[in-house]
């Protein structure tokens, strides 16, 4: 029935053989031992007996899966270490692609301003180059208010001197003399 149900090679198939043959062996052994014994049934040792054998089966059949996954566990920790050293090795190659890319960029720009140089010197054109990017100022140069009004002050009043003068010289002495 377990056959039906399972592999020949899987657990409960494996715990069941081993049962049967250590049911065997004991069997064997106690076949032996029978002519030294008494011949009536003791069902209670019989019955630890099979029990005992059941359960050196079942611990047999524990340390084999003890075995199993402890191997299990080494395997999976050594495609950890793997899967840790592809990881490692996918991260320098990102970082030599990005590299690699900005490498590639500065080269086509350098080509680009080669070829506008090229046909700026077959064409006699003058190339002009920015040195420094315009930044803007952190006070301002101009207007300056209080020399403006200064200034302006100062001429007014010079101004109207001026032409204080003027209209004194001219318009009340009615021109020349």
């Amino acid at each position: 029935d377990l056959l039906q149900r399972y592999k020949p090679d899987s657990r409960p198939v494996r715990n069941v053989r081993e049962k049967i043959r250590l049911t065997k062996e004991y069997l064997a052994k106690n076949a032996k031992k029978q002519p030294n014994q008494r011949r009536g049934k003791n069902y209670v040792y019989q019955e630890i007996q099979r029990s005992l054998v059941v359960t050196k089966a079942e611990r047999r059949g524990q340390i084999a899966d003890i075995k199993a996954l402890e191997n299990q566990l080494a395997q999976i920790q050594s495609r950890l270490r793997e899967l840790s050293e592809k990881e490692t090795m996918l991260d320098i190659l990102k970082q030599s692609v990005e590299v690699n890319e900005e490498s590639y960029k500065n080269f086509v720009k350098r080509l680009e301003e080669t070829r506008i140089l090229d046909a700026m010197d077959n064409q006699k054109m003058v190339s002009v180059a920015i040195i420094e990017k315009p930044m803007k100022p952190i006070k301002p140069a101009k207007p300056n208010k209080t020399i403006n009004l200064l200034v302006g002050f100062i001429l007014g009043a010079a101004l109207s001197f001026c032409y204080a003068l003027f209209h004194d010289y001219f318009i009340n002495n009615k021109g020349y003399k």
